[in-house]
């Protein structure tokens, strides 16, 4: 950031009032309750209107969608202030029941949804503290000990309750080892065991009775909160909230130039409820009247759009580097719908990264936003933020710098002064020159949980240049680094960790080796499968090259012979920018599309391991790349033919249940994984299996599915019966032999043990009810026992054969499966092996 001399707030004194004065965001939320009760305040577009048995108000319609009329769209959740209220009221209760505490801190890893909602204003009155945290940081295991164990420090040693949304989250390594006050879950069933383990549902909290002696009712409300923020250290930081810091921050957001809040108004939401941004999106309208719009559990464009055009949103906050996707959606749809050369919002909030000219066009010539808003921050407190502008280009100087605005709380001041400065007075340093941050103001956060002061001598902060921002979330190059130095495989490597600029992410995280080409394709693995098992997806660097590939020979290190991440970060983007120059956009798809490619092969097809993203874009037609991938197999086929065995198996299983890019009906809606767990582990865990003992998720054949959703296949189910003539001598293991053949004539035919699974009762809004799915599962002794049986002794050959008719388990074998059941008998008549199967 670049100095602007001395940014001070304007000339409104700094509030005096004592924070016994000030009003708790539950009570303002109460207010809202009592003034605008009919007022819309909660929509999400992804959940049944019907949640909780609390009822919702009818979904818009939307005309001139393609010239067709009315669009139509199934119901979805739309709550006014009155029905969010009394889901509040109810949950209240419930967790009442419980006899936590006040001051007991209330964990989340939840999705967008409203359970979260109804969590958040529950707790805010029952005087808890909510610490959200993300859900898909479950993944790194470290992290997630780091948090709880620090939010248990910040609330005086009490067992927190956990809260989750699917219940095998509460079975991942972090959770299932914390001891909870109580773990609750949204999705899924409880276990046999569960008043063991303390877990409960959401449903029954809800469902609890306690209107009659008002549990959890008249208690001291609080607005403490833990949120934790990257910084530039390996571990998050927690970052405690206090009254009034919460309110008052929020009074003077809303008393800004251009925010014009107002009741009725509509905020769309689509950053994670950890974020500060998305915290306050849930607090901030609906503490003046007005609603919060979710349109999915995660960001999904499409999602986005569709609300966009169906509900009548005014204000939005959203990180730059999603802008371009929002525009590329919505423009031809806008084409189509009564709503073209109108304006999908009034105040658009942008934060996390700066916004380039481009993305403010798109933001005033697509999406048609009367309001654009540039906000600085951090969570410790510092904001800054410009007025509203409709001329987009008053953001931004002539040099192409944005402005940050002005300190958002009043008697506040933001400089920027030489670096190590000492001395009460430090003044600020020229106009555009870099410096240290320094800050000063009335609300500003004094230090992170049980860590002491976070700011040096008081209002100092400095930048951090090395910091990797990815879609508006923080990735500290230090914690990766720090995370690959823990494998005995990867610590004595030097790997640097650098940012690159991406079109849509803004940046991503590039890893940098001195290595040998051979080297490299020996550890590329080893580093992305660390830290994507330590840390999550987000923060699998996206390309891993050689040192020398940068032109350069060695390390760039300072004289203290540390190593200087600059000319590595700059030799990486000039590197990324030639290829990107060499090679025609149009001939290709995006980097993303043609890594998950590559990771396809490379893991599949044999001899294919060492195939770079380079290599096969380098081949400019599917013919040669399938020709490359060919040849790569076909070498490995010949150096190893000698030392073949007689047999090999047809099939590789992938480690643990498929993932995203495993599933085909995802590859354009990522988001509805969860929705597919949740309807495939409805299906099989009736048979003992779960998400673990998937393999596979594909789309079934149109004939397969039509015939499936009509349950002709119900009706046209095949019997039949073998005489194993050869096996004679049953009591000698001819049985067993017959097993272990129908198990091998299994594993070449995965398919026949499956199931076949589609949304028929259309509980999963996401997902297309017309759409089937086969479910397969690893072929290990867990699924052979379930569907092949030795059932033991059948008098004749006659007896066996009437099986065929008289089918001894008639609920075997249909939908949705499983589709395979074998039983195996010996035949006394002739002392041979007899077979039924499904």
């Amino acid at each position: 950031m670049n100095s602007s001399s001395l940014l001070r707030s304007d000339d409104t004194p700094a509030n005096k009032l004592s924070p016994r004065d000030h009003l708790y965001t539950a009570e303002l939320f109460t207010r809202s309750v009592t003034n605008w009760p009919g007022n819309i305040a909660l929509v999400c577009a992804h959940q049944a209107p019907d949640l909780y048995g609390i009822p919702s108000e009818p979904t818009p319609e939307v005309e001139g969608q393609g010239g067709e009329g009315e669009s139509e769209r199934l119901p979805y959740l739309r709550w006014t202030f009155r029905s969010l209220n009394s889901g509040v009221e109810r949950l209240r209760g419930g967790l009442g029941l419980l006899g936590a505490p006040p001051g007991t801190a209330v964990v989340t890893f939840m999705p967008n949804c409203a359970e979260f909602v109804l969590t958040w204003w529950a707790a805010r009155g029952m005087g808890l503290v909510m610490a959200p945290l993300n859900p898909r940081s479950l993944s790194n295991k470290d992290e997630v000990e780091h948090q709880l164990a620090t939010i248990v420090k910040g609330t005086c040693g009490r067992k927190p309750i956990i809260m989750v949304f699917e219940r095998e989250l509460l079975l991942s390594e972090p959770l299932k080892s914390t001891p909870g006050f109580a773990k609750i879950f949204v999705s899924g069933q409880a276990a046999a065991q569960a008043p063991e383990r303390n877990e409960l549902s959401f449903e029954r909290l809800m469902s609890a009775k306690t209107a009659a002696n008002g549990v959890g009712q008249g208690l001291q409300p609080t607005d403490d909160e833990i949120l934790f923020t990257s910084g530039s250290t390996s571990r998050p930081k927690a970052i405690k909230m206090e009254h009034p810091t919460l309110s008052l921050g929020m009074k003077d957001f809303a008393d800004s130039p251009g925010c014009d809040r107002a009741p009725g108004d509509l905020w769309l939401s689509f950053m994670p409820n950890n974020h500060g941004m998305g915290r306050s999106a849930v607090t901030s309208p609906m503490c003046s009247g007005g609603g919060v719009v979710y349109p999915g559990f995660y960001f999904n464009v499409a999602q986005v759009v569709d609300v966009l055009l169906t509900e009548a949103c005014t204000h939005a906050a959203l990180v730059p580097s999603l802008i371009r996707l929002l525009g590329e959606a919505v423009g031809p749809r806008l084409k189509q719908t009564a709503r073209a050369g109108g304006s999908l919002l009034r105040s658009l909030y942008l934060s996390g990264a700066p916004p380039t000219p481009a993305d403010l066009e798109i933001c005033s010539a697509v999406l048609g936003v009367r309001s654009i808003t540039s906000v600085y921050g951090m969570t410790e407190g510092a904001e800054a933020n410009t007025a509203g502008c409709t001329d987009w280009y008053k953001l931004v100087n002539d040099k192409g710098m944005l402005s940050v605005g002005r300190p958002r709380s009043r008697g506040a001041s933001l400089k920027v002064c030489s670096p190590g400065a000492t001395g009460p007075d430090r003044p600020p340093l020229p106009i555009e020159t870099p410096g240290e941050i320094h800050y000063c103001g009335p609300y500003r956060v004094h230090g992170t949980a049980g860590r002491g002061r976070v700011l040096l001598h008081g209002p100092a902060g400095t930048t951090v240049a090395h910091m990797i921002i990815r879609g508006g979330e923080n990735i500290a190059p230090a914690a990766i680094e720090s995370r690959l130095a823990e494998n005995p495989n990867l610590s004595r490597l030097a790997i640097q960790i650098v940012g690159a600029p991406d079109p849509i992410a803004g940046q991503v995280p590039v890893a940098v080796i001195e290595a040998s080409a051979e080297r490299l394709k020996l550890v590329a693995k080893e580093i992305h499968d660390t830290v994507l098992a330590k840390m999550g997806p987000m923060f699998v660097p996206t390309q891993i090259l050689p040192l020398q590939e940068l032109g350069l020979a060695t390390w760039p290190r300072t004289t203290t012979g540390k190593i200087k991440k600059p000319p590595v970060a700059d030799a990486v983007e000039k590197l990324l920018r030639q290829q990107e120059d060499s090679e025609s956009r149009n001939d290709f798809a995006d980097s993303l599309t043609i890594a998950r490619v590559v990771r396809r092969i490379r893991r599949q097809i044999p001899g294919c391991a060492s195939l770079s993203a380079q290599e096969l874009m380098r081949a400019e037609t599917i013919m040669e790349q399938s020709e490359l991938v060919a040849r790569l197999a076909d070498a490995r086929g010949e150096a190893g033919r000698e030392s073949e065995p007689l047999f090999r198996p047809t099939h590789v299983e992938r480690d643990g249940p498929p993932g995203v890019d495993d599933m085909v009906h995802l590859t354009e809606h990522p988001n509805l994984l969860n929705e597919t767990k949740d309807l495939v582990i409805e299906t099989i865990r009736k048979d003992g299996f779960g998400w673990n003992d998937v393999e596979d998720i594909f789309p079934a054949q149109s004939c397969v599915s039509e015939l499936g959703r009509s349950r002709v296949i119900d009706s046209a189910k095949f019997h039949f019966v073998d005489l194993m003539t050869a096996e004679r001598d049953p009591e000698c293991g001819g049985h067993k032999r017959v097993k272990t053949a129908v198990q091998t004539m299994l594993r070449h035919n995965r398919i026949l043990a499956s199931y076949l699974v589609w949304d028929h009762h259309q509980r999963y809004s996401g997902l297309d009810p017309k759409l089937a799915l086969h479910v397969t599962l690893k072929h290990n002794q867990k699924l052979f026992d379930h569907v092949v049986e030795i059932k033991g002794t059948i008098n004749t050959v006659d007896d066996l054969q009437m099986l065929a008719i008289n089918c001894p388990e008639p609920q075997r074998g249909v939908l949705p499966g499983n589709l395979f059941r074998a039983l195996i008998y010996e035949v006394e008549e002739t002392g041979t092996v007899g077979l039924f199967y499904i």
